[in-house]
């Protein structure tokens, strides 16, 4: 009978211990003022998406080639203002017809080399977006016990209008700053 009496006493104990805390006896502090603190967290996040991007190749130099079009054109040209007019009109025709043909013939060459150096590419390009978020991390609550200020805390929760203490000290969860 001792022995069991002897095992029961942490029991009662703790329950007494419990009464004591929530009951009665217990003191409270009064909540005078409860802040929300905020953080902002920023968060990076690359974004990227395919382009197509048109690339032009340098013109190489003046070749054989590009030469062409020009002497054909005044060629043709010549030929063309030669069976205009006669006598001195139709010289100066078969001078104008070359001309006209040399710019005509050089300005298709130009067209088709110009066709030759151009390409599309798929290009991928990728920036950096950074987010924003408002996240609330507490509450700083300033209390008052018997109408006097007694100080601020950062608690995890909103605590309501009164904070249990005991032996003159604030009973928070294990989450709280005191300042």
């Amino acid at each position: 009978m001792g022995r069991m009496l002897w095992a029961m006493m942490p029991i009662v104990t703790g329950v007494t211990c419990g009464a004591e805390l929530s009951g009665d006896k217990a003191e409270h502090a009064e909540v005078s003022q409860v802040t929300p603190v905020m953080r902002t967290l920023r968060t990076s996040r690359q974004n990227c998406r395919d382009e197509e991007v048109i690339y032009v190749q340098p013109q190489p130099q003046r070749d054989m080639r590009s030469i062409a079009g020009t002497v054909l054109g005044a060629i043709v040209g010549a030929l063309v203002g030669n069976q205009i007019g006669d006598g001195d009109g139709r010289q100066v025709a078969t001078g104008v017809g070359a001309a006209v043909g040399a710019y005509l013939g050089n300005r298709i060459q130009e067209k088709e080399k110009r066709s030759d150096n151009v390409f599309v590419n798929t290009d991928r390009r990728c920036f950096t977006t950074i987010d924003l978020q408002e996240v609330l991390i507490g509450y700083d609550v300033q209390y008052s016990v018997k109408g006097k200020t007694q100080g601020l805390v950062r608690t995890s929760y909103d605590p309501g209008k009164r904070i249990p203490m005991r032996s003159g000290k604030v009973l928070l969860d294990g989450l709280t700053r005191k300042d």
